[in-house]
C-alpha cells in the first residue's frame, strides 16, 4: 500500500542526496562538467519521481472517495 509515509521517506531521502551532492560541488574546484550534468540528470528524475508518487496518492484517496479539494483563495500568477 502506498502512502504519504513513504512519500515522507523518498523526499527525506532525496534531500540527504541533494545536499551532499550540493556540498561537494560546492566544496571541491574540480568538478567535473560530467559530474554536475549528472546532478542534475538525478535532480529531474528526483522531481519526476516525487510527482508520480503524489499522483499515485492522489488517486488512492480518489479511489477511496477521501478525496477533497483546497477552496482556499490563491493568486493564480504567483502559483503559475
Amino acid at each position: 500500500m502506498l502512502d504519504s509515509e513513504v512519500r515522507d521517506e523518498l523526499l527525506a531521502k532525496l534531500q540527504f542526496m541533494h545536499d551532499n551532492l550540493d556540498s561537494q560541488i560546492d566544496s571541491s574546484n574540480k568538478t567535473t562538467v560530467k559530474f554536475v550534468e549528472m546532478l542534475d540528470g538525478c535532480k529531474s528524475c528526483s522531481s519526476l519521481l516525487i510527482n508520480l508518487v503524489n499522483d499515485l496518492l492522489d488517486l488512492a484517496k480518489q479511489e477511496k472517495q477521501t478525496f477533497s479539494l483546497n477552496k482556499g483563495y490563491f493568486n493564480l500568477i504567483e502559483t503559475i
